[in-house]
């Protein structure tokens, strides 16, 4: 016997019908422990309060040459640079440029990156003989080319 708002009800499957829900949404919804009513219309949802107003701050501080900016895009709108806001935006977050190089307001330096070249104009000396190529120590010592080629530009040295 099941009573919801003054009505009886003889069986689960006549309760399910009223409220029109299936007959497996209503068993479950009893095994779970709900009330007559539960069962009918469902638990009630609980609101949760909103979160009060605070002042939020949008976007990172940005400080360029001792004056500072609420955000990056306040920064991009000031300097105006050659590259997007989003090519600025990328050089900050993901890259890890300093904000001045993302800026352009400082030129990027490029030895950061670069690496050794071994230019070697006389050749390569292997074991006290002159090679004067690469392919000339391929040929010698029976090795891949492209691993002598890698193992130079890698900077092993020859001697």
């Amino acid at each position: 016997m099941f009573v919801v708002n003054g009505k009886t009800y003889k069986s689960l499957a006549e309760l399910a019908r009223d409220a029109g829900i299936p007959y497996n949404r209503a068993y479950k919804r009893r095994q779970r422990g709900f009330s007559d009513y539960e069962i009918f219309f469902g638990k009630p949802k609980v609101k949760k309060p909103s979160p009060s107003k605070k002042e939020i701050t949008k976007g990172k501080i940005v400080i360029i040459n001792n004056k500072t900016y609420p955000s990056i895009k306040a920064a991009y709108e000031y300097f105006q640079p050659k590259a997007s806001y989003n090519t600025v935006k990328h050089r900050i977050l993901i890259l890890k440029w300093t904000i001045e190089e993302a800026f352009e307001v400082k030129n990027r330096s490029k030895l950061r990156k670069r690496r050794k070249k071994n230019n070697k104009k006389n050749g390569y000396i292997v074991d006290g003989v002159m090679y004067v190529s690469i392919k000339e120590l391929h040929i010698a010592f029976k090795q891949p080319y492209y691993l002598i080629y890698n193992r130079i530009k890698n900077g092993v040295d020859c001697y």
